[in-house]
């Protein structure tokens, strides 16, 4: 069309641009593509000036479809990515600070309200709640502290009983030799440790009895020694009664 209007003497010339575009309605903006190129004739009528002509047929319309919604949001994210990250100034700032604070006080006034309201039914809670309060307090506490002595008293029982049994054969070593035998030499070995001399596990009874410094101390021990072993490896009745009266002696010995 050019090159005719030329050779009819009239000046025409060739424009390069975009025409069309798409409205993202995301951002509000016209997407303009490289698709969007497009070429276009301005010619020049005398007493009118340039104008613009078109002989390009036109074209379909483009169909919309969900992969033209998907470029839509891409379109959005690279123009959120070049006007908050490369063209990011001190319009943008105070822009950003504005709606931060208007933001924030929004928040802030409701959640002041919320928490005003929840604050009142609390208060009225309470106030309805606090005299049955004060009138069970009492029962509750009595309740509270009669079952945490009996549950004391549950996880203790087997301690209890153990420590009972222990005191029993104690007393009459001649029910069972054997146990007794060993109550009354960890109370000997108590005994020695508050006076200096503490058992090694490496050692033997009789080894223990020997490093003792003290003659008159180490002849008790080393008679009551005898008499434990053979209550303890020898189930001895008569030898497991001896231990009390033994254990006295090196107990008030000096």
């Amino acid at each position: 069309m050019a090159l005719m209007l030329r050779t009819i003497g009239i000046p025409s010339r060739v424009v390069n641009g975009f025409a069309g575009g798409e409205f993202n309605d995301i951002t509000s903006q016209y997407v303009i593509r490289a698709s969007d190129a497009h070429s276009w004739l301005e010619a020049y009528i005398p007493g009118e000036g340039w104008l613009t002509f078109d002989p390009t047929p036109a074209g379909n319309a483009k169909a919309h479809s969900e992969w033209n919604r998907f470029m839509l949001y891409m379109d959005a994210m690279s123009s959120f990515w070049r006007e908050w990250v490369v063209n990011y100034d001190l319009a943008h700032q105070l822009r950003l600070g504005q709606d931060a604070t208007r933001g924030s006080r929004a928040i802030v006034g409701h959640a002041q309200s919320w928490a005003r309201i929840q604050y009142e039914k609390i208060l009225a809670w309470a106030r309805r709640s606090q005299d049955r309060v004060s009138a069970a307090s009492l029962k509750w506490g009595v309740r509270t502290v009669i079952a945490v002595a009996l549950f004391l008293l549950i996880i203790s029982f087997p301690r209890l009983l153990v420590l009972s049994q222990k005191l029993r054969f104690a007393r009459h070593p001649r029910r069972a030799p054997q146990l007794a035998a060993s109550i009354w030499y960890e109370r000997l070995l108590r005994q020695t440790a508050k006076r200096g001399w503490k058992k090694s596990p490496s050692q033997t009874p009789e080894e223990f009895a020997a490093v003792i410094s003290d003659d008159k101390i180490k002849g008790h021990v080393l008679d009551f020694t005898e008499h434990y072993e053979r209550a303890r490896f020898g189930n001895s009745a008569e030898d497991a009664s001896r231990l009390p009266e033994l254990y006295e002696e090196i107990k008030t010995s000096r």
